[in-house]
């Protein structure tokens, strides 16, 4: 790779352990409950190609909040 940097993609989620030893998905950012969670250390990301796509849908809910 040498001195370039590159973005691979935004972190969505990732599986977690619950004390109980139940694996369950959580979306970032992840909504309080009394659970104690272990983390996996895997995630599911965004790819980086796909970001863009989401531009057209910010401007669509920017408008509609605009428009009330």
């Amino acid at each position: 790779m040498g001195n370039r940097l590159y973005l691979v993609g935004i972190l969505y989620g990732g599986p977690e352990y619950a004390a109980d030893g139940v694996l369950r998905f959580s979306n970032l950012p992840n909504i309080p409950r009394p659970v104690i969670s272990i983390p996996t250390n895997l995630g599911i990301a965004i790819k980086a190609e796909r970001i863009l796509e989401f531009e057209k849908l910010f401007l669509i809910q920017s408008e509609e909040i605009n428009n009330e």
